[in-house]
Parts: structure tokens; sequence; C-alpha cells
């Protein structure tokens, strides 16, 4: 409002001044009041446009964050982050009933989480499924030899190590939730972690500098969460190999252990 009245008052006092020169005879003034009479206006005028178009350009800027803050909600995206380790997963495990699991070889993760499996498996209301490569595919273990910069029999190791490791804690005395673990004819391209409604997704780094990686936390009901619940749920559906092409046969996992 300010900026409006003093872009009125200029203008005004240019276009007066303008009139004036008209009647005036003699120099400088008329040159004088001529040349203040111009300024005055082209600055009225120059400010007002200006003021504008930057009220719209911020306008419009609002509008678009406003937009894409639409879409994140639509895909019930509530965070993203590159700490990865720095999640929650305390309360992501905490009474989760659902938890599915989909990595290629997750040492570290593992580790930190060794203790909330544990917990977890002691609840026989929790289901717990787990995708992991197929360590007997050769084209999987090429992909992440050649990914990793790594050997075959070391790919073939973790993955391993990944399989044993949840079996091994399946079959405590303590343990009674129910576990089924599923090998995919396919290298892992991302990693996905659902605890009931809440699930984070984060692609693979596949730059030889390993820079972080952003991983997207998500809810239900949010697009992002209904995909990739569907696409673990398709490779877990072994029931569907039936009556599809060979190709894409390799994108339904095979059942390579269960329990309860």
């Amino acid at each position: 409002m300010v900026t409006l009245l003093t872009c009125i008052i200029a203008s005004l006092v240019g276009i007066a001044c303008l009139l004036w020169s008209g009647y005036i005879k003699k120099e400088p003034w008329l040159t004088l009041v001529r040349e203040v009479g111009a300024v005055s206006l082209a600055l009225g005028v120059l400010t007002a446009a200006w003021d504008f178009a930057a009220k719209r350009t911020f306008a419009e800027e609002i509008l678009r964050q406003l937009h894409v803050s639409e879409q994140l909600n639509a895909a019930g995206v509530t965070d993203v982050t590159t700490d990865f380790a720095g999640l929650s997963w305390n309360e992501l495990f905490r009474g989760a009933r659902r938890v599915d699991l989909f990595f290629a070889s997750p040492k570290s993760w593992l580790f930190a989480n060794h203790e909330r499996l544990r917990a977890a498996l002691r609840d026989r209301h929790v289901r717990i499924r787990v995708v992991i490569p197929d360590a007997t595919s050769a084209d999987v273990l090429n992909d992440l030899a050649h990914r990793w910069g790594s050997t075959n029999d070391d790919v073939r190791s973790a993955i391993q190590y990944t399989e044993t490791t949840l079996k091994t804690l399946s079959a405590e005395s303590s343990a009674v939730a129910h576990v089924e673990i599923w090998a995919l004819r396919r290298a892992p391209l991302y990693t996905y972690y659902r605890f009931d409604n809440v699930a984070i997704f984060a692609t693979y780094n596949h730059s030889p500098s390993q820079k972080p990686v952003p991983a997207f936390v998500c809810s239900r009901p949010g697009s992002l969460f209904s995909l990739l619940e569907s696409y673990f749920d398709e490779m877990t559906d072994a029931v569907q190999t039936e009556g599809i092409s060979q190709p894409h046969q390799a994108l339904i996992a095979r059942r390579i252990f269960s329990v309860r």
C-alpha cells in the first residue's frame, strides 16, 4: 500500500512538472522542471510495474509451493532425508504387525536392528515378509557384483548372510511370529521397508563416489505407499506366475523359507 501511494505521488508530481514546464519560458528553469517531471513520472511508473511484477512472481511461487505440497500430501510423503540410519527405527518397529522388507545386502541395517527384529519375532501377531536377491541366479550375482565392484562369490556370501541371519532369529525359542523369505531373480534397484501404515523407500547408489541418496518416508493412504505396497505384494504372489510370460516371471519371487 505504501509503495503504491509513493508511485501515485511520484507520477502526479511528474505530470504536474511536465505541465508546468509548458508555462516556463526561461532557462535553466524550463529544463530543470521538465527533467524533474520526466524522472518523477518514469520513476513512479517503473516502480509500480516492478512492484506488481514482484508481487505476481511471489504469488506464483506461493501457488507453486502449495501445488507441490498438495502433490506430496497426495503421495503420502511425510519426510525426505539422507540420514537413513538416523530414521526412527524404534518407533517404526514398535507395535508393527505387518513388516515387509526388500533389500539387497543390508548388513549394517541388520546389525543395527538385530534386537528390534528379535523383539518383533516374539509377537505371534506379527508377520514379517522379506524379499532378497536370488543367490542361485547368475544374472543377479553378475549384476550386483558389477554394481558393487565386487565378485560373484562376495555377493553370494552377502545374500546368504542376510538369509542365514533371518533364519537364525526365526529359529530362536522365543520367536513366534510368522516369517517368510522370498528370493527374487532380479537385482533390486531400490530398498523398501514397510511397518504397518508407514514405509521407507530409497534407491540404491550407483555412483562410484557413493554420495548419500534421499530416503522417502511415506504413509497410507498416499499414492506412493500404495504403489510400493502393490509392487511388494506382486513380488510375493507366487500364484500369479501361472499364465504369465517367462520374462515377467523374473519379477515374481519364489518362497525359500516360511515358518509358523
